[in-house]
């Protein structure tokens, strides 16, 4: 059997480590959130106004969550903004992908598309768009369900007699109901030009004319 000497074994020990390292191993090079990287083409930001009116008047966005492991989910949702938080909903008991990775990650995304006219001369799309993100809660409360479902309705179905709907439906909220709630910590939005123009009717605020 060989034998190693104190020395060579704390070299062996120290190379070891240093090949463990250049594989990867610093802080340095270990994955890096990019939730903080500052916006590309800040020409085309819409002001926070603006995002708060694409929120109040686009039905539906895209929601986008992760497991645990990063893997990625979109779905339509139907969210709407209530003193400051935004709120949506889902069919089900508490289960389904969506609720299961939000338990594991409870952070998310959501994407408003308000506009999207393909501008085929100059081979683009003339949009305006909003995303917000931040974590997500899933409420659980059957009154907090129920008051989440009376500002649904009267937001999206305001012809319907709202205390006729609800009394029919209480068992079925609490039951069936899942209500999620998300506190945005970032909402921006951008618009091209164009895109701006026939959305708010009017020119981009600092734009002579349109292209």
């Amino acid at each position: 059997m060989t034998e190693i000497s104190r020395r060579s074994a704390i070299a062996l020990g120290a190379a070891a480590g240093l090949a463990t390292f250049a594989d990867g191993a610093f802080a340095a090079d270990a994955p890096k959130s990019t939730k903080d990287m500052p916006m590309k083409h800040t020409e085309l930001a819409l002001s926070k106004e603006e995002c708060f009116y694409i929120i109040e008047h686009t039905d539906h966005a895209v929601l986008s969550t992760a497991d645990a492991t990063g893997e990625p989910y979109g779905v339509p949702v139907t969210p709407f903004m209530l003193n400051g938080k935004i709120y949506f909903h889902g069919i089900g008991m508490g289960e389904g992908r969506r609720n299961a990775n939000l338990t594991q990650n409870p952070r998310g995304s959501l994407c408003w598309i308000a506009k999207q006219d393909i501008n085929e001369p100059h081979l683009t799309v003339d949009y305006v768009s909003v995303i917000a993100r931040g974590p997500i809660r899933i409420v659980t409360d059957a009154k907090e369900k129920e008051k989440f479902m009376r500002y649904l309705l009267a937001r999206f179905t305001p012809s319907i007699d709202i205390d006729k709907a609800m009394a029919a439906r209480t068992q079925k909220i609490a039951l069936y109901m899942n209500v999620f709630e998300m506190t945005p910590e970032n909402i921006t939005g951008k618009a091209k030009d164009r895109g701006y123009m026939h959305y708010f009717g009017k020119q981009r605020p600092g734009k002579k004319d349109s292209d």
